[in-house]
């Protein structure tokens, strides 16, 4: 199966994620996800196993505590006809949260589809 690792906002968060959708389809087209469906993707596994699966949650689980308190959402674009939101200027955190997930996934054996943008 293919697969990604991302974070769930804060349901705080959805309602106003939600409104940014509904403005990017008046602007480009396309349709909104559901609020369920919203996220921040982290990193692409591509094709892994259950187990692999099961490790790569592991390895998200051990990361967590250094996630960010906060990230601000305040740029939008498309990436193969499929809007996006996300920080402008990423905070040095995140950047760094998200590479010690990856450390820990390939320390994990699993290893990580490239994905441009």
């Amino acid at each position: 199966m293919r697969a990604f690792l991302a974070c769930l906002p804060p349901q705080a968060c959805l309602a106003t994620l939600q409104a940014w959708q509904r403005q990017l389809q008046r602007l480009g087209g396309g349709r909104p996800l559901p609020a369920r469906q919203l996220h921040l993707t982290l990193a692409f596994l591509g094709e892994v196993t259950p187990l692999q699966l099961q490790r790569a949650a592991d390895c998200a689980s051990w990361a967590t505590p250094s996630l960010p308190d906060a990230i601000t959402l305040d740029a939008c674009g498309s990436w193969h006809d499929v809007g996006w939101c996300g920080p402008l200027h990423p905070p040095p955190e995140l950047g760094a949260w998200v590479n010690a997930l990856k450390d820990e996934l390939r320390a994990a054996g699993i290893a990580l589809e490239a994905r441009g943008c």
